[in-house]
């Protein structure tokens, strides 16, 4: 027993989470969690758990002369059949590019029934945007490519469930489709886009082929690019590079039925479309101001607020456009994630924990996956940013604990710790309290501020009592346990046995 140690004293642990810290905006130094999220006790430690794995899901077959290059979106939606007999089956609509430039892949499968690709013939490349909206005794999907290689105007793709059939809609847009803004949404019946110069277009009333050349409003209270439109409550928001509108519906007889919410304006930009994320009713992006650079922002119940660190944010000084996000929910943990690929980079906010993570691929690059959609039967399909994982969609799941077969490297980056004296310490004890399995959690250690790392040594977590002894001695030490055994992992604590110093 450490000297001055009484039996019924507890034991000192690591504090295995601290916030996201990047000193000098890399991820080089300071603390971080890797591949990993973290869950509070009661008695307000963390555990911390190793994320969701990825398995393949479906295989896209698709038609002779038809090559799947990249994804483009997916999208699911409730399915009401013809007659009004509603069934509890999701619909999923996946699109894919071709490596023809003026053909896309829509992909339409069931609850797990083998995809059937309605169309390939559309036009287009670049990424996509859906809502799900009801018409009649039908459920619509209305896609809208953004980006083309060889159209010269934006063009919107109707999916209808009942015909599996894609019709083209009369929408007149701007000049070159590459100048819409991301994003779709549907309120009181209409189906609202919006360009560059954000001006919002809408739909006929329930009927998203055809859009009235009349029926628009710019969104205009301050000067600025128009980057997404969301919806948000019973409002119509427009998200500029400058600020963020608001517009609700009056129904105006004429020209759109929208009008602008006075006195509403948020002066907080956005800095990419791709951001954008509704999760559970609040919106989530990358944001800018004119005082500050870019930051994570949310919207709930209109009230705006900064959910990124300082951390976070001197990353997000050096992300590069375009920027791709996601969201979903699982083992009781809602995520927002945003990857920038030129930066190498994918940050994952947990809502519940209000604590940010580091996830990346087997190679220590940005998480590659994308659209993200949930059906009745909890099932998380996604699809890959990678070309080579084109052909088919896959499963995020806590059951699986690799990606696609490939261990998931865990890495948990500890704070500095100095037992709360300057003193030498004698380490004489780690106790690690983990879930037992058949593998070995490595540990090293850094005493000069994470500038050089001792060797790793290895705990065998299938003991009943993992421990790492004669563990030297120290002023102050931060630690880096990594775990890359293909295995679940879930670490309650690291239990430090201490003799104290007296120099």
């Amino acid at each position: 027993m450490p000297v001055g140690q009484s039996a019924d004293q507890p034991l000192p642990r690591v504090p295995l989470v601290v916030p996201l810290e990047s000193r000098y905006g890399d991820l080089h130094t300071d603390p971080q969690l890797i591949n990993a999220y973290a869950e509070k006790t009661e008695g307000g430690d963390f555990k911390v758990y190793q994320r969701d794995g990825v398995a393949q899901y479906q295989t896209l077959t698709p038609p002779t002369g038809f090559n799947i290059t990249n994804a483009l979106g997916q999208y699911v939606a409730d399915t009401t059949h013809a007659g009004g007999a509603s069934t509890d089956v999701y619909t999923f609509v996946s699109v894919y590019k071709n490596t023809l430039p003026t053909a896309r892949g829509v992909y339409v499968y069931t609850n797990g029934a083998s995809p059937v690709a309605i169309d390939t013939s559309i036009g287009g490349g670049g990424y996509v945007d859906a809502v799900a909206y009801s018409n009649s005794s039908q459920v619509q999907i209305a896609l809208l490519p953004v980006v083309a290689f060889d159209l010269h105007a934006a063009q919107i793709y109707v999916y209808n469930a009942d015909t599996n059939a894609v019709t083209l809609s009369t929408f007149v847009g701007p000049a070159h489709p590459s100048l819409m803004a991301r994003g779709m949404v549907f309120l009181d019946q209409t189906i609202y886009v919006m360009d560059y110069t954000a001006k919002i277009y809408g739909s006929n009333l329930n009927d998203a082929t055809i859009f009235d050349a009349l029926n628009f409003i710019v969104a205009s209270d301050l000067p600025g690019a128009g980057k997404a439109i969301a919806r948000h409550e019973s409002f119509v928001v427009a998200l500029k590079e400058n600020s963020v509108e608001f517009f609700y519906d009056a129904a105006n007889p004429t020209g759109s039925p929208l009008s602008a919410l006075p006195n509403s304006t948020i002066h907080w930009g956005c800095v990419d479309g791709g951001s954008v994320q509704d999760i559970e009713g609040k919106l989530f992006w990358v944001a800018r101001s004119k005082q500050a650079s870019a930051f994570v922002a949310m919207l709930d119940h209109r009230q705006h607020s900064r959910i990124s660190t300082e951390g976070v944010e001197r990353l997000l000084d050096d992300f590069q456009n375009p920027i791709d996000s996601f969201a979903f929910k699982d083992m009781g943990h809602l995520f927002y994630g945003f990857t920038s690929q030129g930066s190498n980079i994918t940050l994952v906010y947990d809502l519940m924990q209000k604590i940010w993570y580091v996830w990346t691929d087997a190679k220590g690059n940005f998480w590659p996956w994308r659209s993200f959609v949930t059906s009745t039967t909890w099932t998380v399909s996604v699809q890959s940013t990678d070309d080579s994982l084109a052909a088919n969609t896959y499963q995020i799941d806590e059951e699986f604990a690799t990606d696609l077969g490939v261990a998931i490297p865990v890495d948990i980056y500890t704070g500095n710790y100095d037992s709360g004296s300057r003193r030498r310490d004698v380490l004489q004890r780690m106790d690690f309290i983990v879930d037992q399995q058949p593998g070995k959690l490595k540990v090293r250690y850094t005493e000069d501020d994470y500038k050089t790392w001792s060797n790793f040594r290895e705990v065998d977590l299938n003991q009943k009592r993992p421990t790492l002894i004669n563990c030297g001695s120290f002023r102050r030490r931060a630690w880096n346990f990594r775990w890359q055994a293909g295995l679940p992992l879930r670490v309650e604590a690291v239990e430090l046995t201490v003799i104290p110093g007296v120099a």
